[in-house]
């Protein structure tokens, strides 16, 4: 007798229209989910044609440049999970958009780079070493610059634009560990820690604001301290009371003592940077045990 033959399932994988060159993670992912029986399909997220009702789900780790519209995005998102599931969960996609987020965790009692939030209107004070200045909404490091103490005028007149923008801003102090050790990345499937990445410095002093900075990448395989995987574990226990996460990344930073600092957390739109296939299939096996898809 002939065993039962898998009916092949979509997923589709929500992507930028402004962003569509996707990283070398992308084949992984897609043969691992052919390998479940699986067909991946890149479609635009603000593509008003699209039929989100022909997937088992929608994955938005490819949506890169929702920043330019962050509100149509969650609307977006919110929209499809009424009949579709979307991952991560729209509830944790909206906490994770905007970087203020950062304030929730510190307030959980986890460590982050000590941050100033500016809101539209309130003033701005250059910090006595050199420092970050970042809107809270932004991906890939867009609108992000370091700055020296000696030239205020011009980070004054960046969070000026911001606020102008309608963003809130972050200002930290430069982490000068990342020039000699990097940051570590945490990398999380199923809700379990897979693997980690050391990620080089790439923001230069007084360089201005770059574009697409997430090109500029340089990363290593890494075995993540004990110190890092506690700290990783508990933010994605934070960001986790949103909904279930499917993938995840924790960016960490030593301070001067050498304790990890929570750089960011992302759950939209990371790198995941699998090492190789073996991660790529957790990832798949992930998403199709959260949509039932892939089964025979």
């Amino acid at each position: 007798m002939l065993g039962a033959v898998a009916t092949p399932s979509r997923i589709a994988f929500a992507a930028s229209r402004e962003f569509l060159d996707l990283d070398e993670e992308w084949p992984l992912v897609r043969d691992a989910l052919a390998r479940r029986a699986i067909s991946a399909e890149i479609v635009m997220w603000n593509d008003p044609s699209a039929d989100w009702s022909r997937f088992a789900g929608v994955v938005v780790n490819y949506a890169w440049g929702y920043i330019s519209d962050r509100d149509g995005f969650l609307d977006f998102a919110e929209a499809v999970a009424r009949t579709t599931p979307v991952l991560n969960p729209p509830a944790a996609l909206r906490w994770n958009s905007a970087k203020t987020y950062l304030a929730e965790l510190e307030q959980a009692g986890l460590a982050i780079i000590p941050t100033t939030f500016l809101s539209p209107g309130d003033p701005f004070r250059a910090p006595d070493d050199e420092f970050v200045v970042k809107p809270a909404v932004s991906s890939g490091g867009t609108g992000a610059a370091r700055y020296r103490k000696s030239e205020p005028g011009v980070a004054e007149a960046h969070v000026a634009r911001l606020h102008a923008a309608g963003q809130e801003v972050l200002v930290q102090p430069y982490q000068h560990g990342i020039d000699e050790a990097g940051e570590t990345a945490l990398l999380y499937l199923d809700g379990e820690y897979s693997h980690a990445i050391t990620k080089h410095a790439i923001l230069e002093a007084d360089g201005g604001e770059p574009e697409r900075l997430w090109e500029r990448t340089r990363h290593v395989p890494t075995t993540a301290r004990a110190d890092q995987r506690e700290l990783a574990d508990a933010a994605l226990a934070e960001a986790g009371r949103y909904g279930e996460l499917c993938y995840g990344r924790v960016d960490l930073v030593d301070d001067p003592d050498g304790k990890p600092q929570i750089l960011e957390v992302e759950i939209i739109e990371p790198r995941l940077f699998f090492p190789d296939a073996v991660a790529a299939q957790r990832f798949a096996d992930a998403i199709a045990r959260r949509v039932g898809a892939g089964v025979a």
